[in-house]
């Protein structure tokens, strides 16, 4: 099963999944506005945040933090997924 994890940026609850030496992060809950309008689907597989790799929950987290505290004002973020076998990039509020 994994860690679940909410990164409250995203407004996401994501998994690691996968195996050992080929995790993936996969999305378990929409919860923010962002990630709704945004299209972000359960199941969604998360491959990139902004240029950021997204291989665990580790580099997730590292993406992130490199974004700061806050992204009010910001631009949308980018973040790349995988759905159904298909990618695809979305951008958040």
């Amino acid at each position: 099963a994994g860690c679940l994890w909410r990164p409250p940026t995203l407004g996401l609850e994501v998994q690691e999944s996968g195996t050992v030496l080929a995790p993936t992060i996969l999305v378990k809950a929409v919860r923010g506005k962002g990630a709704l309008a945004a299209g972000v689907q359960v199941g969604d597989e998360v491959l990139t945040i902004g240029q950021v790799p997204v291989v665990d929950l580790l580099s997730m987290r590292e993406a992130l933090s490199d974004l700061g505290d806050s992204r009010t004002g910001d631009p949308p973020l980018s973040v790349t997924l995988r759905r159904a076998g298909k990618v695809l990039e979305v951008k958040m509020e």
